[in-house]
């Protein structure tokens, strides 16, 4: 409906709450433009709209009127772009007015800091702090002493809460200050639903541009402030602290309505939701999920109302929504799972991955497009802009998102380089499981368990399931270790190719990577584990130009999806050199793309012959982080092993070990320990090898030396073959030159050239060997 213009008044230099003249001119004309309209108190709401199974929520949620004259949810509120012409319709429907929270259209963001609590005496407290923080700051009041203090930033905030008071019956504290952040808005002008009378402004509202510009940091000491002042004051809580609380818009739902039908479909039994704290869950994931906050509440309110074995009060439940803020642990994912888990077929996950798919396709173009084309790049829209550097608070910067080890990390790409053969491709695969069992397979504890998507590019899949089949039963992993966290795809079956050289041309697919993105987005990939990359593209790979979009390209595909990329790369020939990042095809512009590069070596004769591993020495390779421009140099250079044993199938024909042995044997990787030998010998043990070395000599260095190693003497005292047992002979010499119980010493042979000796300190220590 439209109302008619009607005469401007001169403008107000601030704004009281007044309802007698448009509240909406009068926020437009202090230059705000982040607001929508609220329903008001009392209002009749369509029986169309989610609104109506939530009567409660009138007074304080976005809304229009529709011709019919009722009331309905305003979908798309959270980018809806007021109008005058429209402002002046929400008038005449005698709406409220809530101020969206987040950036404004001036590039500076709009903050509440909401004090809700009961107690005059907290209230004040809180007043006073926010005071000696802030100054004098705009201050809003419905329900008194609850309270809003508006506070204007030139930075970004996260969402960030602190919880205070005695515990209610239900376990939580019942009064909190929380800053409300993008996403959200606050009533500035209309009814209070429950006192009935308007908002008012204690402290009027200024023009935006007269509002002072704070930052991030005083909010962290305002925090900081109240937990001091407050009783029984909570750490402040904000969003992805500790890990706690993964970043929010990973939670909502790409397909609205797939999650309609989905949130519908779950049963509330006490079966499945035998707590308070169960049935909360659900309107946490409901209040991440859903685009519109109101509709979130609806579809709450209806999963309490089909509780099977009672029925909940509709009070109780307005207050439990009350107590559901940003923000959330769980979101469409968890609600997409309890769907398929628990519809009785009605729903199945898989509609997810298909629905998202389709679009994709549906909307990439038929035909592939240059990355660059040839003509003119189109004109810059808006000019460079050059803003000089404000530095903030460490704390409010956000940690780097380690997935496993030092290697996968979000929103980059990593890299592990090797020749053909060595086993770079079942060290992938250990470290998938490793990270979607969330178990040490290799020694490494990952970040908790992890989606992963392996796709080869090379075999076809019945073989990735062999090798993958081949490490599950080596690490003795069952089907419930793995859930549903692991998708293997062959390059064969799936193709994935990015790009392709075109004459003078490299083109990029976008198609292609929509449908990557699409994908990696629906089943929340955390990695995704390329092998090999030169099967992802068509391109040259001695071109470092081509090499560098292919690569930034998979890097930009991290960054938009928050997953990890892992690109296992081939190597030039080295003639029988180690392999370094240098030798990887491609090597400068792949080398820049990739944040953490590591190298796999296989064990060379020199290295295995001392330690008498010469039988393993072809199963053997070491690994460390050619380059690692995210993590700090390793605090020691112990050299890391790994080891190709061989694991039967049992898919042979025949019935118990025949299986076994007519069947499959495949590679899996596992780490190999060096003999260590503190956990090998006893301190009298090694008391007694320096003994032998003090009482004979001159002993070399040299395992050449024969009869003249040191290695003989060791060997006799502890009752060891120098020539079988070498491994653990150069495992105690190690550590007892490490603990400096035996010395390297120069002298002349028995040619009078200069030799390494090996000689032993006059007596040992009390403290013991290794102190």
């Amino acid at each position: 409906m439209n109302a008619p213009l009607i005469p401007r008044p001169t403008p107000a230099r601030q704004f009281t709450g007044s309802l007698e003249t448009n509240p909406f001119r009068a926020i437009w004309d202090l230059g705000y433009r982040s607001f929508v309209p609220i329903v008001p108190p009392g209002a009749e709401l369509s029986s169309f709209s989610h609104l109506a199974r939530n009567p409660s929520s009138r007074g304080k949620v976005p809304g229009e009127l529709g011709f019919d004259g009722k009331w309905r949810g305003l979908k798309g509120w959270h980018t809806l772009q007021p109008t005058e012409r429209r402002i002046d319709d929400w008038w005449a429907m005698r709406a409220g007015v809530g101020i969206r929270t987040g950036q404004q259209h001036d590039g500076s963001y709009i903050y509440l800091i909401d004090a809700d609590t009961m107690s005059e005496r907290w209230a004040a407290a809180i007043a006073d702090k926010i005071a000696e923080q802030f100054g004098v700051l705009p201050l809003r009041i419905g329900r008194w002493p609850k309270a809003g203090y508006v506070v204007r930033m030139a930075q970004p905030l996260r969402y960030h809460r602190v919880t205070f008071g005695d515990v209610g019956l239900d376990g939580a504290q019942t009064e909190l200050v929380e800053v409300l952040t993008s996403g959200k808005q606050f009533v500035c002008a209309g009814v209070h639903a429950l006192t009935g009378q308007p908002y008012e402004w204690r402290v009027p509202l200024p023009p935006l541009a007269e509002l002072p510009l704070h930052n991030p940091e005083q909010v962290l000491a305002l925090l900081d402030d109240l937990r001091a002042t407050l009783p029984k004051c909570s750490k402040a809580l904000f969003e992805g602290s500790n890990g706690e609380f993964p970043p929010q818009e990973t939670l909502r739902a790409a397909n609205q309505d797939l999650l309609r039908r989905a949130a519908a479909l779950i049963p509330n039994t006490s079966e499945l939701f035998p707590t308070r704290v169960s049935m909360v869950k659900f309107g946490y994931a409901c209040l991440a999920a859903f685009d519109d906050e109101n509709e979130a509440r609806a579809y709450f309110f209806d999963f309490c109302d089909r509780w099977s074995d009672g029925t909940n009060d509709a009070d109780f439940i307005d207050r439990e929504w009350a107590r559901i803020h940003a923000p959330c642990k769980v979101g469409a994912d968890w609600l997409f799972d309890m769907a398929d888990a628990h519809s009785e077929g009605k729903f199945s996950k898989a509609e997810v991955w298909f629905d998202v798919e389709a679009a994709a396709a549906a909307e990439a173009a038929q035909t592939y497009q240059p990355l660059f084309p040839t003509a003119a790049l189109p004109p810059h829209r808006a000019a460079l802009s050059i803003q000089p550097y404000i530095p903030r608070d460490p704390r409010l910067i956000p940690p780097r998102e380690w997935i496993y080890g030092q290697h996968y990390i979000r929103k980059f790409v990593s890299s592990t380089i090797a020749p053909g053969g060595l086993g770079k491709s079942s060290l992938s695969i250990a470290e998938a499981l490793a990270m979607v069992t969330g178990k040490p397979l290799l020694g490494v504890q990952p970040r908790g368990t992890a989606r992963v998507r392996y796709w080869n590019g090379e075999d076809p899949f019945e073989e990735i399931e062999r090798r993958f089949a081949a490490a599950q039963l080596f690490f003795g992993l069952t089907p419930e270790d793995i859930g549903d966290r692991l998708f293997i795809d062959s390059g064969r079956d799936v193709p994935l190719v990015l790009a392709n050289r075109q004459r003078d041309d490299v083109t990029i697919y976008e198609p292609v990577v929509k449908e990557i993105v699409a994908a990696m987005l629906t089943t929340k990939t955390d990695v995704i584990i390329l092998d090999p990359f030169v099967s992802t593209h068509r391109v040259p790979e001695n071109d470092n130009g081509a090499i560098d979009l292919v690569a930034k390209r998979w890097a930009s595909i991290a960054d938009v999806t928050n997953a990890s990329a892992e690109l296992v790369h081939h190597v030039r020939k080295t003639n029988g050199a180690d392999i370094t990042p240098e030798d990887s095809r491609g090597a400068g512009a792949f080398i820049a793309a990739a944040r953490s590069v590591r190298t796999l070596n296989r064990m060379s004769p020199a290295e295995a012959e001392p330690l008498g591993l010469k039988a393993l020495q072809p199963r053997l390779f070491r690994f460390g982080d050619g380059k690692a421009n995210l993590a700090p140099p390793r605090a020691n250079d112990r050299t890391e092993w790994m080891q190709l044993v061989s694991q039967p199938l049992g898919n042979g024909s025949g019935q118990g070990g025949a299986a076994f042995f007519a069947g499959d044997d495949v590679g899996v990787v596992t780490r190999f320990e060096l003999p260590d030998a503190q956990a090998i010998f006893e301190r009298d043990d090694l008391a007694r090898a320096i003994d032998a070395v003090r009482q004979g000599g001159p002993w070399l260095n040299d395992v050449r030396g024969r009869d003249s190693w040191v290695g003989v003497p060791i060997s006799i005292a502890l009752g060891l073959d120098h020539d079988t047992d070498r491994a653990k002979i150069k495992a105690v010499l190690d550590a007892l030159l490490k603990s400096g119980r035996l010395v390297r010493v120069t002298g002349k042979g028995a040619n009078r050239k200069p030799r390494i000796f090996i000689e032993a300190l006059p007596e040992l220590p009390d403290e013991g060997i290794f102190g």
